[in-house]
C-alpha cells in the first residue's frame, strides 16, 4: 500500500480547493488513495513524497475486463479500427477508461499541455493529437 505527503509548495497557487481538500501554501496532506497520488503528482505546486510503498503508476475503476486488455495486447491484424491502439500506444477507448489523475500524469510524461481545470474528454483528445502529430 502506498502513503504519501503531498504539500502545496511555494510554486503552487496561495489556497487549493478540490479533491475533498482545502490547502493553503506550505500546507500538507497525508494519504493512502491512489488516485490523489496520482492527480498531485501531476499537478504543477504540489510536492509528493512517498512514505510508504512506490509512487502509483495508474489507477484503472476496472477490475474484471482483464478479457478485453488480453484481445487488445494481441498481435493481430489491425482492422483500422478507429479506437485501437496505435503504435503500441493507449487506445482512445483505454484512455477514456483512465481516471483524469491518471491522464493528467500521461499528458505530462508525454508532453501534453494539460491541467486538472481541463474535461476528461479534453485531456483525452489533447493525447491523442500528440500522438498523431
Amino acid at each position: 500500500m502506498a502513503k504519501a505527503r503531498i504539500t502545496l509548495n511555494d510554486t503552487g497557487p496561495l489556497t487549493y480547493h478540490g479533491n475533498g481538500y482545502d490547502l493553503q501554501r506550505g500546507q500538507a496532506i497525508v494519504t493512502s488513495k491512489d488516485e490523489d497520488i496520482i492527480h498531485f503528482s501531476a499537478q504543477p505546486g504540489f510536492t509528493v513524497d512517498m512514505m510508504e510503498g512506490e509512487k502509483p503508476k495508474a489507477v484503472s475503476d476496472e477490475s474484471d475486463d482483464d478479457e478485453d486488455e488480453d484481445d487488445s495486447a494481441g498481435g493481430g491484424e489491425d482492422d483500422g479500427d478507429a479506437d485501437g491502439p496505435v503504435d503500441g500506444e493507449l487506445s482512445e477507448k483505454d484512455l477514456n477508461k483512465q481516471t483524469k489523475g491518471a491522464l493528467l500524469e500521461l499528458a505530462t510524461e508525454k508532453g501534453v499541455k494539460a491541467n486538472a481545470t481541463m474535461k476528461k474528454d479534453a485531456i483525452v483528445a489533447a493525447i491523442l493529437a500528440a500522438k498523431e502529430s
